[in-house]
């Protein structure tokens, strides 16, 4: 569904009506303020779009600089040596992210395309399922796999843990799609949304929930193992599960708050600065690992995540201190 931008605002204005006094009569009727109306809610959309817009291009930069910050970790620790499944995760974090969020933040501005309906839908949709959900994918796979790998590599707890992820993003997948039917794009020179379900909110909560699972079953595996072992590995698999999980868990609940609160044009606010967090967190996570391994003389593995000795024996005894 999707309205032009001045019908949207006549609309929007057409409900507030308010007494005033006739000068010449000295008459009280109720007229609407049609003018008043108006000039308030331009102003509200022109402060919400330049506080979107600003968020959007401090997501793209905050990517960028993280990205120059830490190349030379990228390059010694994720590119020398022969690739594997492992860095597709990666990668999508890394890089599709960032292009994407570019790409959608130039066409819901009208560099790319003009701002039809059309455009706005394509955004919205584009954002969710080739953004969010292949984000939330490469992430679910590396903490997935790290927690598998901390617990000996039991299969029962990878089939448990990916059934459960899959269950989570099949939720929240559902949940886009609904909202996508049910929202109104609105046109007025930038993509803004309306009316949004009141269910939207809930989108967002079948990945913090599979996030926190995971974080909780992490911090107790890397802490009862710390203690035995005392590896400079689980000190940063420790500190880098906090960060993390608390970065993407506070974003997250603002994101709720905004739309669940706030204003409906904030709706694509707090979106793209979720998704750079997350992007520069996760990446971080895995070459501190990475970087913490090689610091210990740790051998990498393909087979588990690269991260961990060459053999279950030589992880437990290294790394698990069994």
């Amino acid at each position: 569904m999707s309205v032009d931008g001045p019908n949207w605002i006549t609309a929007h204005n057409a409900r507030y009506t308010r007494p005033i006094i006739c000068r010449s009569s000295m008459a009280l009727s109720t007229t609407p303020i049609v003018a008043l109306d108006l000039q308030s809610t331009i102003f509200g959309l022109l402060q919400d779009s330049r506080l979107t817009k600003s968020l959007w291009t401090a997501s793209l930069a905050l990517i960028f600089y993280e990205t120059v910050l830490t190349f030379d970790l990228e390059h010694r620790f994720m590119w020398r040596g022969s690739l594997t499944w492992t860095h597709v995760p990666f990668v999508i974090c890394r890089y599709w992210i960032p292009i994407n969020i570019l790409i959608v933040y130039l066409l819901s501005i009208g560099v790319i395309a003009h701002t039809t309906k059309t455009t706005c839908s394509f955004v919205y949709f584009w954002f969710a399922f080739a953004c969010t959900v292949p984000m939330n994918i490469a992430i679910g796979a590396i903490l997935i796999f790290r927690i598998y790998v901390l617990y000996s590599c039991r299969k029962w707890i990878l089939i448990v843990l990916l059934s459960f992820f899959a269950s989570c993003m099949t939720v929240q997948m559902t949940l886009f799609s609904l909202i996508g039917t049910r929202i109104q794009y609105v046109n007025v020179g930038q993509c803004f949304f309306d009316d949004i379900p009141s269910f939207a909110y809930l989108s967002l909560l079948p990945t913090l929930l599979c996030e926190t699972v995971l974080f909780f079953l992490c911090v107790l595996k890397t802490v009862h193992v710390g203690r035995q072992a005392g590896t400079g590995l689980m000190y940063v698999l420790l500190r880098d599960s906090f960060v993390y999980y608390g970065g993407v868990a506070c974003l997250g609940l603002i994101n709720i708050l905004m739309w669940a609160l706030g204003r409906t044009s904030l709706f694509s606010t707090v979106p793209p600065l979720t998704l750079a967090i997350q992007s520069i967190l996760c990446c971080r996570l895995v070459l501190n690992l990475r970087k913490a391994a090689n610091s210990s003389n740790v051998a990498l593995d393909s087979n588990t995540f690269e991260l961990w000795p060459l053999s279950t024996m030589q992880f437990s005894q290294s790394v698990l201190g069994e």
